[in-house]
Parts: structure tokens; C-alpha cells; sequence
């Protein structure tokens, strides 16, 4: 970590120190100390348990529990794992603040060896924590190591004779409050692998809050006390300052490539790593799938009307897959229930019935492009289950969320500004759709065929002001005057219905998806060849925004309407209506 300011230190240490004193007074005047430690000691031993029999069950709540088996705390390759993980899962200021207790907590846990054990125990305790600093191979830093460990048993014994029975009580406290303390310090972190069927580490921000979150936050306080125990992270911990302080590891993986490679894992998932890789045999389950497709039509057809091919991946044409100059694009990324908006109380949305393909069986993308943040295009946990080397071409707010869940490439698209694809193969212009949403205009160069997807709508009004200035070039109108030749277009209304506040007066935002009238203005403007409707998923909605806010139509009636407005509207457009998901048009 780079140097900070004086003042930084000082305001942070301020910080810091406050919070650990809030805590430990709470348990002091609540008398809740030697209940939650003998609790806590249960769970403890309960928890190295489960690690040493059953690591795989638990996966899901800890993502990491095979750092804290025996074979993985002793030798250089047990230390290189315990530097990754370290350096993988703190990376917050506060995150670190908090564990800087490490060495306060090892001198108490000595103090509770020689309460129970007389000073042969602490020494016994000693012995063992030099042998396994030793056995990092590291030898003038396990030299350092070794006498801090002596000189702190040795306080501890002098402690425990100077205060007698009343150490006992405190170091119980200490060990608590610090514990916990350290947990709060891992809420500011992303999620590790595996605890929401996540492959990559996913902001806390960017995760739908469900009932699943509970696990990990329950069994957090266990999983940190365990790492405070004197044979655990405070010897990389001590390794990390040290480096600080100038010294240069002999062998052992330093922490600035500790870093660069927990970047990677936090993109890639613990098997980016061939030491991490090695211990998590849970995570393979939540690799990629292979690269092939299963139960999805061919691509390619000899004898077809359109150059560019369109798949709707589910009953209401949400996500679709789009074949292009010998490429397949995923638009949009919505497999996993279920999608929240805002918060589960706020907003939850979950799909009558489930898409006909599924992350398993996709075939493989070339590309992803996201046309809204909203978690029923950009699904963090569906990307966290896709290829993260797939380039991502998304709206900026989805942009952020790709890249959170590890895509290596991620290009933000803006209104209007063209982007060329694959080398200049394909050419892509996003349009401003109603609500925070983009159309996605697709030209295959070769042909000149385009295809625009429009979940939210067009906004015709920004057509009328910018169509002469943007679409030329390689979007300039075709012979017959089309802009479009394939317009995928989202029709169900839904409107903010606040209290006292008229549709007119709110403007674009007063809608999310744009009324089949107002639609016909912008399908007129385009000219496509055909229309195709789109994101009109049945769901089953909940929370308060469905009862108060919003107003939810039928999404058969939508349709229906939509192509009764449209063929009186847009004489000469081919209304094909919703196509038949899991089959090539």
C-alpha cells in the first residue's frame, strides 16, 4: 500500500479506534461477554470441524474454508495461499484498519494458553507458531518473527502474574469485540465466489438482496474470529508490514504480486490462480460452461431472408442472441431470478416461466451488449456465470457492473456515438431509449443489413432533433429509405402513477417503456421491414413500487394492442409480433 499523509493515518487511526471502543463497551455494560464466548468457541470449533470434513458444504458461506486446514497454514505453499487470499480478500482502507489488531490478538490468545495451561502451555503455543513461521522458507523474516512470538509469550506470562484472575475476563472481551470489529471490516469488500453462485468476487452493491446474503453474514463473525487465531493471517499480516518497512522476500511471493494477482482473481475467480485453483474444488462447478452449444438451433442456414439472425432466449423476448457477420452476440444479460430494483421490499420481479436457454447452454459469444443497468439486462449474478474474456459493450451505469463482475474488456456506449465491432465487421449506434435504457442499432458492414433491439423504446423526439446529424455514413438510409430492417421493439406500458403528479409533468421519465402511439412515430421514422416486439417477459412482480408506483398491464394485451396501433400507424411494416423463443428468425 502506498504511504499516507500524517493527517490521513491520524483521522483514519481516530476512526478506527472510536469504533473498536464503541464496541467493546456495549459488551462490557450489556454483560453479553461470556455468554457470546463460550458461543463463540462452540461455533469455532464447529466451524474447523466442517473445514477439515466437509469443506465443499460450506463453500457457499465462506468461498475460502480450505485456508484454514491444517495442511494449508504450514510449509511455502500453504504461505503463498495464505498472502493470495489475504491480499484477495482486503483491499478497503477499513477492511485493513481493522485487522490491524492482529498482534493485540495473538498476545491475548497467549494469555488465554497461559490461563488454562500455566506458562508451559504459552510456550508450547510458542513453539508451534515459530515451527510454522519456519516452515515458510523465509528464513531472515521468520528470525524477526520468532522473537516478536517469544517476547510475547513472555509477556503474557507476566501479564497474567501481574493482574492474576482479571486477565482472563479481558483478554475474553478483547478477543470478542476485536473479532467482530474485524467482521465489519469485510462488509465494505465484494463478495467472494460461491456465496450468491457467483464465479468472480461481485460488489456487495451490485447483488440482489435476498435471503442468501444472511449466510455469509451470519457465519462471518465465526469465520473472522478463526482468522485471528495466532496460527492463521497474523504471520502474513506481519509479512505485508514488513514489506512495508523494507524488507524483500527471499522467495515467498511478494505483496505487490500478491495484489496483481488478486486483481485476477478478482475478475477470473479463485481458479485464476494455479495455487488457489488447486484448493478450491468447489469453484469448478462454477466455471464457464464449455464453449459449445447444447439443444440450440444451428446458426447458419443456406436458404434464408435475412442476413442477420435473431433468437429470443425466453417466452417474453428479454434476452435475445443475435448471429452477425459470423459472430453471436448476447443482448442483454438476464438468466438468474431473481431481479430487485432498488431493494426486494422496493421492487422484485421473478419470470412465469423460465427462459428456453440458459447460461449453460449458450453457444459461444463473441460478444455481450447491455442496453440498461437495471438487473433484468445486466443480472450480476448471470455475469458473474459468463466468460469474463467475452468483450462487453454496454450503457455506462451496465458498463460499471461488467466490470465488477471481472469482464476483462468493457466498452461504455453514449447516444449517438458510432462504434465499430470486431475489427470494423459489425458497426453499433446506440439511441436513447425512455427511462435509463439504450437501443442497440447492429449493422453488418458486409451486407449493410441492420438490426436494432429496443427493450425501452426509442425516444422520438431525440430522433427528430438527430437523425440528420447521425445516421450517415454506414447508418445512412438505404435505397428504400430504411434506416432499419429489423426493429425488435419493447410495447408494454408502464407508467409512474404518483399521487397528484400529472404523466405530462414528469415527461420522459413518466414511463419506463414507451405506449404503442408513441411508439408508432419512431417506427414510422425508421422504416424497418419488420417489427418484432420485445421485452414483454411475463413476470410476477412484488414489493411496493408494483402497489403504489407502478402500473403493470397484461403483456398479451400489450402485444396485441402494440400490433393493432402499429399495422393502422406503419403501412408497409411487416408486424411479425413475438417470436416463438428458442427458434432462429
Amino acid at each position: 500500500m502506498p504511504p499516507l499523509p500524517v493527517r490521513e493515518i491520524a483521522l483514519r487511526s481516530a476512526v478506527n479506534v472510536g469504533g473498536v471502543a464503541a464496541i467493546l463497551a456495549g459488551l462490557w455494560w450489556s454483560g453479553a461477554v461470556t455468554p457470546i464466548w463460550h458461543a463463540t468457541l462452540i461455533g469455532v470449533a464447529t466451524f474447523y470441524l466442517l473445514v477439515h470434513v466437509a469443506p465443499e458444504a460450506i463453500f457457499r458461506l465462506q468461498s475460502m474454508p480450505y485456508t484454514y486446514q491444517a495442511r494449508n497454514n504450514f510449509g511455502p505453499r500453504a504461505f503463498e495461499l495464505q498472502n493470495l487470499t489475504y491480499a484477495a480478500y482486503h483491499t478497503h482502507w477499513y477492511n485493513h484498519a481493522t485487522h490491524a489488531a492482529f498482534p493485540l490478538e495473538a498476545f491475548l490468545w497467549l494469555l488465554v494458553a497461559t490461563h488454562f495451561g500455566g506458562p508451559l502451555a504459552c510456550a508450547a503455543l510458542a513453539a508451534l507458531l515459530v515451527a510454522q513461521v519456519f516452515s515458510f522458507g523465509e528464513r531472515r523474516f521468520a528470525v524477526g518473527v520468532s522473537a516478536l512470538w517469544l517476547a510475547m509469550a513472555a509477556a503474557a506470562v507476566a501479564t497474567l502474574r501481574a493482574f492474576g484472575a482479571e486477565a482472563y475476563p479481558a483478554a475474553q472481551l478483547g478477543l470478542v469485540g476485536l473479532g467482530f470489529w474485524r467482521f465489519t471490516g469485510h462488509w465494505v469488500e465484494p463478495l467472494p465466489p460461491g456465496v450468491v453462485g457467483n464465479r468472480a468476487f461481485v460488489a456487495l452493491r451490485e447483488t440482489p438482496l435476498d435471503w442468501r446474503l444472511l449466510r455469509p453474514m451470519l457465519f462471518g463473525y465465526l469465520s473472522e474470529f478463526s482468522a485471528g487465531l495466532p496460527f492463521r493471517l497474523v504471520s502474513s499480516w506481519f509479512f505485508v508490514v514488513a514489506q512495508q518497512l523494507g524488507y524483500r522476500p527471499e522467495g515467498a511471493l511478494s505483496w505487490e504480486a500478491a495484489r496483481v494477482a488478486a486483481a485476477e482473481l478478482h475478475r477470473s475467480g479463485w481458479s485464476a490462480h494455479p495455487t488457489t485453483a488447486a484448493v478450491v474444488t468447489a469453484a469448478r462447478a462454477l466455471e464457464p460452461a464449455p464453449a459449445r452449444a447444447r439443444g440450440i438451433p444451428p446458426l447458419r442456414s443456406e436458404s434464408r431472408e435475412f442476413a442477420i439472425r435473431l433468437l429470443a432466449c425466453d417466452q417474453g423476448a428479454s434476452v435475445w442472441l443475435i448471429a452477425i457477420a459470423g459472430r453471436t452476440l448476447l443482448f442483454d444479460a438476464w438468466f438468474d431470478d431473481p431481479y430487485v430494483s432498488g431493494s426486494q421490499r422496493f421492487f422484485e420481479g421473478h419470470r412465469i416461466e423460465p427462459p428456453r436457454v440458459s447460461v449453460d447452454t449458450l453457444p459461444p459469444l463473441d460478444a455481450i451488449v447491455l442496453s440498461s443497468a437495471e438487473q433484468d439486462h445486466a443480472h450480476p449474478r448471470t455475469l458473474a456465470r459468463l466468460d469474463p474474456r467475452v468483450p462487453v459493450f454496454a450503457r455506462r451505469e451496465a458498463a460499471q457492473i461488467a466490470a465488477s463482475a471481472g469482464f476483462e474488456s468493457v466498452t461504455a456506449l453514449a447516444p449517438g456515438v458510432p462504434q465499430a465491432l470486431f475489427g470494423g465487421a459489425v458497426s453499433a449506434l446506440a439511441l436513447p431509449g425512455y427511462g435509463r435504457n439504450l437501443a442497440i442499432l447492429l449493422r453488418d458492414d458486409e451486407s449493410g443489413e441492420r438490426v436494432c433491439i429496443a427493450q425501452h423504446g426509442i425516444q422520438e423526439r431525440w430522433l427528430a432533433r438527430n437523425a440528420s446529424s447521425v445516421f450517415r455514413w454506414q447508418f445512412a438510409p438505404d435505397a428504400a429509405g430504411r434506416l432499419v430492417d429489423t426493429l425488435c421493439l419493447g410495447v408494454h406500458t408502464t407508467r409512474l402513477g404518483l399521487r397528484g403528479v400529472p404523466s405530462w409533468l414528469l415527461g420522459d421519465a413518466a414511463m419506463i417503456v414507451p405506449d404503442p402511439a408513441e411508439s408508432a412515430a419512431a417506427v414510422a421514422r425508421l422504416s424497418p421491414r419488420r417489427v418484432l416486439f420485445s421485452h414483454c417477459t411475463p413476470e410476477a412482480e412484488t414489493g411496493f413500487a408494483v402497489r403504489h408506483l407502478l402500473s403493470y398491464p397484461n403483456a398479451d394485451d400489450d402485444v396485441g394492442h402494440a400490433a393493432r396501433v402499429l399495422g393502422v400507424s406503419c403501412p408497409g411494416v411487416s408486424i411479425a409480433g413475438l417470436p416463438a423463443p428458442a427458434v432462429w428468425v
